[in-house]
């Protein structure tokens, strides 16, 4: 692994909130579920509480001591949820975490719920939820499939979406019991129910099942982009992360042009050589910059001190897509985690946005939002005082959904329609 975990928490304290940012995400994707990471992030929460909501966010990917639930608890009792947005961020985060963790730590915290009433009774619910993932996993197996078959043709939403999540995570404590199940399901070319598949994904990525890593580039080709399958697909690949995986994207690559951001998505999720030898090669040969921005943001996301060099050729040479991001950004966190001097960043800063400006001026989304500013903003007198020109609320909508739609079209331009 080309990333260290002990370093990536050191830098949780970091004064610059982008590398902070990307450490507290970096360690969701490699170190999901390790112990001795809590702590650090709530330190920081503490020093950066006006800018910590991707720490606080990021909590609920591991796994707390006791020290730590109990100082998640006063750090909740202390916020103030109806003070400002923030707070209620903070407050809403660090309650729903609770649904993440082990309950037999939260059980040896029992007491201090009981001086918050919403915290009392979110642990009766944890309690229930924790009685429920003991049940047989036969009858959770049956339980799941029954589920997928009522909501064949119909949308999940509100509570079934909690339900089903909540069979997933029974399921998954019983993988070597289920393994063989979703291997088969996933099997299928023409599954008869889609719903059930797309949580058989999930679940061979919460197991991080091997065997099933050819039927989901399968699944990745034939699904549509805008399916929730196809980003399961996506992070399922990803926490898999074998050499397999990283060899069947190179294979695939060249013949699949609209699916190269999806592999430049796995990618970020492995950070291992292979995954970051692959990146940086094929950056070197992609044309396309949108693709090339995607790989560049994969190897910054590993913190890839090989690929430093070829993404600042990227950013000399205005080989990039400003409209997805920041490459200078990119890099600061990059920089900091290898104890690079930042010097030679701030000389490529000047040329970046100038890069940046010129790009955004001949963006469609931008030119649109500046056509509704500048209706928004246009003055009028009336009755010899000046006030803005208000558009009739149709107008106003009318806007609002051609800029939805203009970003629609960027996303479709980067991504993969399915193959017919």
């Amino acid at each position: 692994m080309i990333v260290n975990r002990d370093r990536l928490i050191q830098l949780l304290s970091h004064q610059d909130a982008r590398v902070r940012d990307a450490s507290v995400h970096a360690l969701e994707r490699f170190f999901s579920g390790s112990p001795g990471i809590i702590e650090y992030i709530l330190q920081s929460i503490k020093v950066f509480r006006d800018d910590c909501l991707s720490l606080v966010a990021g909590i609920k990917y591991f796994t707390p001591s006791v020290n730590d639930v109990q100082e998640i608890v006063s750090i909740i009792n202390e916020t103030d949820k109806h003070r400002d947005e923030t707070s209620q961020n903070i407050y809403f985060q660090l309650t729903q975490s609770f649904l993440s963790f082990p309950f037999e730590i939260l059980n040896e915290n029992q007491n201090i719920f009981s001086f918050n009433k919403e915290l009392t009774k979110l642990y009766k619910i944890l309690q229930n939820r924790d009685g429920f993932k003991k049940q047989d996993p036969k009858h959770l197996w049956n339980e799941l499939t029954g589920f997928c078959s009522q909501h064949r043709d119909k949308p999940v939403e509100g509570e079934n979406i909690q339900y089903a999540q909540l069979l997933l995570e029974a399921l998954s404590q019983y993988g070597d019991q289920i393994k063989g199940k979703i291997a088969v399901l996933l099997s299928q070319e023409k599954p008869d129910n889609y719903l059930l598949n797309e949580y058989m994904v999930d679940l061979a990525g919460r197991l991080k099942l091997e065997q099933t890593v050819p039927y989901l580039f399968r699944i990745l080709q034939e699904s549509d982009f805008m399916h929730t399958v196809h980003s399961l697909c996506i992070r399922t690949l990803g926490n898999i992360g074998t050499k397999e995986v990283v060899e069947k994207i190179e294979d695939l690559y060249y013949s699949n042009q609209s699916l190269k951001t999806a592999f430049a998505d796995i990618l970020k999720y492995i950070p291992y050589d292979y995954a970051e030898d692959l990146a940086i090669r094929l950056i070197k040969e992609e044309k396309d910059v949108s693709v090339k921005t995607f790989l560049a943001c994969a190897l910054c996301d590993m913190f890839s001190i090989k690929g430093i060099t070829t993404i600042k050729d990227m950013i000399k040479m205005r080989s990039y897509d400003s409209g997805i991001t920041t490459l200078v950004d990119e890099l600061i966190p990059v920089y900091v985690y290898h104890n690079e001097s930042l010097d030679e960043l701030l000389v490529l800063e000047a040329p970046s946005k100038k890069h940046e400006g010129e790009q955004l001026q001949n963006d469609p989304l931008y030119q649109m939002g500046q056509e509704l500013k500048k209706h928004l903003d246009l003055p009028k007198t009336v009755q010899g005082k000046t006030q803005k020109k208000e558009l009739p609320n149709n107008k106003r909508d009318e806007k609002v959904i051609s800029l939805k739609k203009e970003r629609n079209k960027r996303k479709r331009k980067h991504k993969k329609k399915r193959k017919k």
